[in-house]
């Protein structure tokens, strides 16, 4: 091999090597965040969503009020109650505010919104896991729920009705974007329903 077929060969094994890798298809993305256990043959994952991190926020707020007001109180504690010293108690306020963060981080990190073109789901639970599934031909009604604060941050709830409109059997709680996620809900419950038949 001459000196000049070297360098082509040489040439051609650098390209192999350092060619772009393909991003993955979106199918394993979502095979690695959904079990393959939870989705039945010919199942397509139209959305896998997690809460918005505001859900730390809302679901922890009364604690870390709760801590920030002890915090507040541990002059006059520690006036009343020797034994409570000042650092004690603002300490106190700390460790329960974190233990509550904590709690809502496992919380969040176990939690998972799914929509596919047969049904919705919802995974929650820290130490064991609760799963709420139901086909969309099943579902009657869907609501937004946004209260004044979650409209400042940009998230809100989907709430999903099996028979009665006023009971709703699962909430995707504080999800961005509530409306745009509402509305693809709306589109895939469409297409879930066979059309009507013409006159």
């Amino acid at each position: 091999m001459t000196a000049t077929q070297k360098q082509v060969a040489g040439d051609m094994q650098y390209a192999q090597n350092t060619a772009p890798v393909p991003a993955a298809p979106k199918a394993l993305i979502y095979g690695q965040i959904i079990p393959g256990y939870y989705l039945d043959g010919g199942e397509i994952v139209i959305l896998a969503l997690k809460p918005s991190l505001w859900f730390l926020w809302f679901v922890s707020v009364r604690w870390l009020l709760a801590g920030l007001v002890l915090m507040a109180a541990a002059p006059w504690v520690a006036r009343v109650d020797p034994m409570l010293s000042y650092p004690l108690v603002t300490q106190l306020g700390v460790v329960v505010m974190a233990i509550r963060l904590l709690v809502a981080l496992l919380q969040w990190s176990s939690r998972l919104y799914v929509l596919t073109n047969r049904r919705v789901m919802c995974c929650r639970g820290v130490m064991s896991v609760a799963l709420f599934e139901a086909s969309l031909l099943q579902i009657r009604h869907t609501c937004v729920k946004i209260q004044s604060p979650q409209k400042i941050c940009g998230v809100g709830s989907i709430g999903f009705s099996l028979c009665d409109p006023r009971k709703v059997e699962c909430w995707w709680e504080h999800v961005a974007a509530p409306e745009e996620v509402h509305d693809r809900i709306r589109k895939a419950i469409e297409r879930a329903h066979p059309p009507s038949p013409s006159p």
